[in-house]
């Protein structure tokens, strides 16, 4: 779980990444940079929004070892029990407004759990889907081990002709 510095207002977000803290105005993902804007008007107040991701619960594919990307995998039940205990651990924060998830079913059903324990109303963006990762997703780690990234920087790695990190950071900051 991470979050961007100080606000009045905060949107949960669930995704299939987190963001960890860092000093200043940005925050970091894999090693990417995102500019957090230093505020944004709400009702005419000043409002510095935060966020806090939460990585849906364990899908079916997880549970195999599979590389999941953006294959549309539903949750175990370990993955319901999960999403209902996330739900649990936020139901005592006063500051969330609203829940916001990407359309994979893991994701949304994850985000339908603990928005309908917290009353608090969900929205679908598409954006916030997991890097894909090509002619890879639906493998098994275990088949995959030989293959290296080689001369490449991990975030410029198209892993199974998908995306990169970095690919990923330009359609998140779209």
């Amino acid at each position: 779980v991470g979050h961007s510095r100080q606000a009045s207002q905060q949107t949960l977000g669930v995704a299939g990444l987190t963001t960890p803290d860092a000093a200043g105005d940005q925050d970091s993902i894999h090693g990417h940079t995102l500019a957090i804007p230093a505020g944004v008007y709400v009702g005419g107040v000043r409002s510095n929004p935060r966020f806090t991701f939460v990585r849906h619960g364990q899908c079916v594919a997880n549970a195999q070892g599979r590389v999941v990307g953006q294959l549309d995998s539903p949750l175990t039940p370990l993955g319901h029990t999960q999403a209902e205990g996330a739900a649990v651990l936020l139901a005592g924060r006063r500051d969330l407004t609203a829940v916001v998830s990407s359309d994979l079913q893991r994701s949304h059903a994850t985000a339908r759990i603990i928005a309908g324990v917290l009353d608090l109303p969900l929205h679908l963006e598409p954006g916030l889907r997991e890097q894909t990762f090509g002619t890879m997703e639906g493998q098994l780690f275990a088949d995959l081990t030989a293959l290296s990234p080689g001369a490449e920087h991990i975030n410029e790695v198209r892993w199974g002709k998908g995306e990169s990190v970095a690919d990923v950071h330009a359609r998140l900051i779209e």
